[in-house]
């Protein structure tokens, strides 16, 4: 009796940061399998502190950061801002306006990997409340773990059967 050896399919070619980035607008089933497969969060993260960085740049052109500065601390009736004399005025507000600038850019370059840990946190920790998942923070966060989750969402997104 003769057997046929059975041909185990090829492993598909991962898919690079930038076509992960493209193909989640134009062919999400493929990029998001490959996500599935190996997820990595780099890229984004490093797009997303390029662009907020872009926007800190175009916003420190436009803004006067002394007269918005000004502006809400005399709305700020706590302090009683409005009352002070100029000089003491400009004392106060001079390392405000020298820093803002600043801190936008700095805002813009970490601000996005703040905010992916932060909302990462807040799933990690709803998910092992609410579904009883038992998952360490640094682990993929797949839902195939979690069934009574994962069925509901794969009537609407059938795209989500990762294998």
């Amino acid at each position: 009796m003769v057997t046929t050896p059975a041909v185990a399919p090829e492993p598909q070619a991962p898919i690079n940061h930038l076509g992960r980035i493209f193909g989640a607008l134009f062919s999400p089933k493929t990029t998001f399998e490959d996500i599935a497969r190996q997820p990595s969060w780099v890229a984004p993260i490093i797009l997303l502190s390029i662009l907020s960085t872009g926007v800190a740049y175009f916003l420190n052109a436009r803004m006067n950061w002394g007269s918005y500065i000004r502006q809400k601390a005399e709305e700020n009736s706590r302090f009683r801002f409005a009352q002070l004399p100029e000089e003491q005025k400009d004392r106060a507000l001079a390392p405000q306006v020298k820093f803002a600038p600043y801190f936008s850019y700095c805002f813009g370059v970490i601000g996005p990997a703040i905010f992916a840990l932060f909302f990462g946190l807040v799933y990690w920790a709803s998910f092992n409340l609410f579904t009883g998942a038992g998952l360490k923070y640094p682990l993929r966060l797949r839902l195939q773990r979690m069934p009574r989750f994962h069925r509901p969402l794969l009537r609407y997104w059938p795209s989500l059967r990762w294998r």
